[in-house]
C-alpha cells in the first residue's frame, strides 16, 4: 500500500498533471518553490513517520526528490532571468527602432521641404536667366541697329561734308542736304537763288569791289555752313561715342547676370543632389534596423526551443507562462 503510494507520486511527476489538479503549488507560481512545495513536504513526512518500515526508503525517495525539484527551480528562476533580459532587450531595440524611424520621417519631410524649396528656387532661376538671355538678345539687336544707324549717319555725314569741300573749292552754292539745320538750309538756298537770277555786268567794266564784294559774301556763308556741318557731325560723334559705351556696359552687366543666375542654379542642383543622397542613406539605415530587429526576434525564438528541448516542456514551460 505504502509502495503504491510512493509509485503514484513518481508517476503523477513524470505524466505532469494540469496544474489545477495534481499540482496545486503551481496555482500560486509567484511564491518561491520551497515555500510552495512545504505541504507536500509536510505529508511526506507524516507519512515516513507513518511507516517505519518505509523509512530509509521514503527518506532515499524524499532527499531525491528535494534535489529534482531544487534543480527545476533553478533552471526556472534561470530561464525567468532570460525571458526578462530578453524582453527588456527587444523593448529597447523596438524603442530605438521607433526612435531611429521617427527620426528618419523628420529628415525625410525635411529633404522634401528643402527639395521643393531647391525646385521653386531652380523654376524661378530659370524664368530669371530666360528673362536676362532675352534681355541680351535686345540689347545685342538695339546695339547692331545703333550701329548701323551710326554708320548711314556717318556716311551721309562724310558725303555732304565732301560735296561742300568741293563746293568751297569751285567757288560755287548748291543746295545743301537735308540734314542741316534748317536756317543754314534757307541762307544757301537764298543765296544760290539770287546768284543765278542777278545778270551780270556786260564787258570787262565790272567794279572789282563788286565781284571782292560777292566773293567775300560766299566765303561768310560757306564758313557759316562749314561751321554748322562741323557742329552737326561733332554731336553725332558724341553721341556715337556716349551711347556705345552705355550699351556696351548694359550688354556686359546683362551677360555678368546670366552668369551668376547660371552659377546659382548649379549650386541648386548640387544641393538638390545632396539632399537626395541623404533622404536614400535614411532609408537604407532604416532597412538595416528592420532586419536587426528581425534577427532578434530569430534569436529570442532560437532560445526559447533550445529551453524547451532542454526538459521544460512540462512543469518548467508551465510556470514560465504563467510567470508572465
Amino acid at each position: 500500500m505504502e509502495a503504491g503510494r510512493s509509485s503514484s507520486s513518481g508517476a503523477g511527476l513524470s505524466a505532469s498533471p494540469p496544474a489545477s489538479k495534481a499540482l496545486p503549488f503551481l496555482q500560486n507560481n509567484r511564491l518561491p518553490v520551497a515555500v510552495r512545495l512545504q505541504p507536500h513536504r509536510d505529508a511526506f513526512q507524516q507519512l515516513c513517520e507513518a511507516t517505519p518500515a518505509y523509512q530509509p526508503l521514503l527518506a532515499r525517495l524524499r532527499t531525491e526528490y528535494d534535489a529534482v525539484i531544487m534543480d527545476l527551480d533553478a533552471r526556472i528562476q534561470e530561464l525567468v532571468a532570460l525571458r526578462q533580459q530578453s524582453a527588456l532587450t527587444e523593448q529597447r531595440h523596438l524603442q530605438e527602432v521607433d526612435r531611429l524611424r521617427e527620426h528618419a520621417r523628420n529628415e525625410h519631410a525635411s529633404a522634401t521641404v528643402h527639395v521643393d524649396d531647391s525646385r521653386r528656387q531652380i523654376r524661378e532661376q530659370q524664368h530669371r536667366i530666360a528673362d536676362l538671355e532675352a534681355q541680351v538678345q535686345r540689347l545685342s539687336d538695339e546695339l547692331v541697329l545703333e550701329s548701323e544707324r551710326g554708320r548711314n549717319e556717318k556716311a551721309a555725314r562724310l558725303l555732304m561734308v565732301n560735296r561742300l569741300h568741293q563746293y568751297s573749292a569751285e567757288g560755287l552754292v548748291a543746295t545743301p542736304s537735308h540734314n542741316l539745320s534748317g536756317s543754314a538750309n534757307a541762307a544757301l538756298h537764298a543765296q544760290s537763288v539770287n546768284l543765278q537770277a542777278s545778270p551780270l555786268p556786260s564787258g570787262l567794266h565790272m567794279a572789282d569791289s563788286v565781284i571782292e564784294a560777292e566773293l567775300a559774301t560766299l566765303q561768310l556763308k560757306n564758313q557759316q555752313l562749314q561751321t554748322e556741318l562741323d557742329r552737326v557731325v561733332t554731336n553725332f560723334r558724341e553721341a556715337v561715342t556716349v551711347r556705345d559705351p552705355q550699351m556696351q556696359q548694359r550688354l556686359l552687366e546683362a551677360e555678368n547676370n546670366l552668369a551668376a543666375a547660371r552659377l546659382e542654379n548649379h549650386d541648386l542642383h548640387a544641393r538638390v543632389e545632396t539632399l537626395s543622397s541623404t533622404h536614400e542613406q535614411m532609408k537604407a539605415r532604416m532597412e538595416r534596423e528592420a532586419k536587426l530587429l528581425l534577427t532578434t526576434q530569430v534569436e529570442l525564438a532560437r532560445v526559447r526551443q533550445k529551453l524547451e528541448a532542454a526538459g521544460l516542456e512540462d512543469v518548467a514551460f508551465l510556470c514560465y507562462t504563467r510567470t508572465f
